[in-house]
């Protein structure tokens, strides 16, 4: 049952996992340690816009670039590191936006969490989760090294992994104001929401790409599209030539080496545009082409499967945990959203 809630189930993991550390991740640069606490002196605004390690205020406490990195590192390096490196700039943008929003996040949660001391860790917790950490290691690797890399040390990881105890107990303790379906409203759920329960469409697709990373200005996009047209022209009308042997020959996607096959893959794994042109075009014909972030693509659907509602009896044991799940997620996000209307946020522009 896992296939038809694993999106909410990870969605929920990171709200309630503000902070992470990969004491084994060797990519990121050595940066100064994180300066947690609160800072109580004024014009925030004037500090976010001198000092260059400053990303953020929230409430006085910083964000400094080198969480945003440790976290970009730690969270999105191995698929960064799988992108062509013509896609990587776009990419790492989007996951340095998305890495401050999660630290803005983190820095609102920490705020409210340290200011009561049930929330408070003991001395012992922090011991027990070094103790965890050390024990990740890997054989003969060593921790002072390792915290290095990550531009901490082992008084800075104490304080992260405090204030990371003191946010886990503030956010438990809103999950537990939930309250729990009843056989009602689980009934109901699933019949109201048939879309939560089909087994998702798929399609079986190969594809050409004709990057336009790098391509400034209207000349290189006009440039790039009539190469991609030309492509596309090889591939249709009496003369055809094999759609394999173009994207070997000419695309721009790792994929070329498989010629040009994406293989099968679910609806809503794609980005908009090229989920729109798999399922909406006939199987078996080269399609027009398809503008993307990414460049211009020339697709053709090899196969194509449609969804089907899983019968209630296959769901009804695990969907009550997913709707509670669901409602603690929201009340979390929901709380969150409340600290963040209600705090003094002050980010650096650009």
């Amino acid at each position: 049952m896992k296939r038809y809630f694993a999106s909410r189930a990870a969605a929920l993991a990171v709200v309630c996992s503000p902070f992470t550390i990969d004491l084994q991740a060797q990519d990121a640069a050595p940066a100064p340690a994180p300066a947690a606490a609160e800072e109580k002196a004024p014009a925030a605004e004037a500090k976010v816009a001198a000092d260059p390690s400053v990303v953020a205020t929230v409430d006085g406490r910083k964000i400094l670039h080198s969480d945003v990195e440790r976290r970009v590192v730690g969270q999105y390096g191995q698929q960064l590191a799988q992108i062509p490196e013509d896609q990587q700039a776009i990419m790492r943008a989007r996951a340095e936006e998305q890495a401050v929003s999660d630290l803005i996040d983190r820095a609102v949660l920490a705020n409210a969490a340290t200011k009561e001391e049930k929330f408070k860790a003991s001395e012992a917790a922090i011991d027990q989760r070094m103790t965890d950490m050390k024990s990740q290691l890997p054989a003969g690797a060593d921790l002072k090294q390792a915290l290095e890399q990550l531009g901490l040390t082992e008084a800075s990881l104490r304080e992260e992994i405090r204030v990371e105890l003191a946010i886990n107990s503030l956010i438990e303790a809103k999950m537990a104001e939930v309250t729990e379906p009843d056989a009602v409203e689980v009934k109901k759920f699933y019949e109201e929401n048939p879309k939560f329960f089909t087994k998702g469409a798929t399609a079986t697709a190969r594809h050409i790409l004709v990057s336009t990373q790098g391509a400034d200005g209207e000349d290189a996009l006009a440039a790039k599209k009539t190469q991609a047209e030309a492509l596309r022209a090889k591939l249709i009308g009496e003369k055809a030539e094999a759609f394999e042997k173009v994207a070997t020959e000419h695309s721009d996607c790792p994929s070329k080496a498989e010629g040009g096959m994406l293989g099968e893959f679910e609806k809503g794994k794609m980005v908009p545009e090229f989920e729109t042109a798999a399922f909406g075009q006939k199987v078996g014909e080269v399609g027009p082409l398809v503008k993307t972030d990414f460049g211009y693509h020339i697709i053709k659907v090899e196969e194509r499967s449609d969804g089907e509602v899983a019968p209630f009896e296959e769901v009804a044991e695990t969907l009550p945990g997913y709707l509670a799940g669901q409602r603690k997620q929201e009340a979390v996000e929901s709380y969150v959203k409340e600290l963040r209307d209600a705090a003094k946020i002050v980010a650096k522009a650009g």
